[in-house]
């Protein structure tokens, strides 16, 4: 039985890649992840996919998230990410609503939650999956519609919406 004991591994130029505390907590400070809020009241033309505006990083390990320009996280980092996106939606018409997320990946939409709103004229939809990166070009965004509506807008800061990620191995 052989028997290692470290606290940090570095990689070959000296940077330390991974720690391990004295209850065996495996950190990795460079592991890309992001969280990042956005704008609200932006109104959704009918029964179109729109992609949501977030514009303001609470933070962005690796600085992979284009908070500028395309809203859109690409990592630099080949592997599994998990992503995960929320907004709120509110629309006047008495219509029965059916308010949509999705998360599109190099401009493909791959995964999408509906919600059936009923006659409640507002309500939050979320979304999440499991989506592999190349580390090189890949990119994901997230998009938001509602049909029947001529009203509907969203929002997307503070506690309203989200879109975040993290890598969770190669």
């Amino acid at each position: 039985m052989s028997i290692l004991r470290t606290n940090q591994i570095q990689d070959t130029s000296g940077n330390s890649a991974m720690m391990i505390d004295s209850n065996g907590v495996v950190t990795q400070p460079n592991n890309p992840m992001f969280k990042v809020k956005g704008v609200d009241n932006i109104a959704l033309t009918n029964n179109t996919y729109t992609k949501v505006t977030f514009n303001s990083e609470e933070f962005d390990v690796g600085g992979y998230y284009d908070s500028t320009t395309n809203y859109r996280y690409t990592p630099q980092v080949a592997g599994k990410y998990f992503i995960y996106g929320k907004v709120y939606i509110t629309y006047g018409s008495s219509a029965v609503e059916n308010i949509y997320i999705a998360i599109y990946k190099n401009g493909v939409l791959v995964e999408v939650f509906q919600s059936l709103m009923g006659a409640t004229n507002y309500g939050s939809v979320q979304v999440s999956s499991l989506i592999e990166m190349n580390g090189s070009s890949d990119y994901v965004e997230i998009y938001t519609k509602a049909s029947h509506s001529t009203d509907a807008v969203y929002y997307s800061s503070g506690r309203l919406g989200e879109f975040s990620g993290y890598r969770i191995g190669g």
